[in-house]
């Protein structure tokens, strides 16, 4: 079982899961001693999600649920404590290795703040663009890549052949 899901079912048992220093302390109802023994079991895995630094308070809110407690993952991403201890698995951001562009490409939530957008130098699109672009052909898209990549703009409006401009 992963950490998120062990996290969410202890906050659905009434449990109080956190780090002290490099102890994992469980504390809740008797009635859910059985997680708790699970979730100690699980300590090695728990531990870096407990113990990751909290982002400072300049960065954006939660899109789900508007908290400003986000963390560091230990693999490089960023995740909300209250979303994931009520069992919310908010995906924001998914980096795609494009076939028909032959580059990487970041496909983001429409309603991740545009300062949360991932940094990396590949091109981000959201995901109202992505829903545009699977109607054209991969000559266009890669046409509208570079444009898009070139002057950092956003696409805005498809267009069929043959129908007015509207």
């Amino acid at each position: 079982m992963d950490s998120v899901t062990l996290l969410a079912q202890a906050q659905a048992a009434g449990l109080t899961v956190y780090a002290e220093g490099d102890r994992l302390v469980v504390r809740g109802p008797r009635s859910a001693e059985p997680l708790a023994k699970t979730l100690l079991a699980h300590k090695a895995e728990l531990m870096p999600w407990l113990t990751a630094p909290q982002t400072s308070a300049r960065e954006p809110v939660c899109p789900v649920c508007g908290a400003l407690d986000w963390r560091d993952t230990p693999d490089g991403g960023r995740w909300c404590v209250p979303c994931v201890l009520v069992g919310r698995t908010l995906v924001s951001a998914v980096k795609v290795r494009s076939a028909a562009l032959e580059t990487e490409i970041w496909v983001v939530a429409y309603d991740l703040p545009r300062e949360a957008w991932p940094t990396d130098g590949a091109t981000v699109y959201t995901q109202e663009e992505v829903k545009l672009l699977v109607q054209v052909g991969t000559d266009t898209l890669a046409w509208v890549h570079a444009t898009k990549t070139m002057f950092g703009g956003n696409v805005v409006q498809g267009h069929r052949k043959g129908e007015p401009h509207g």
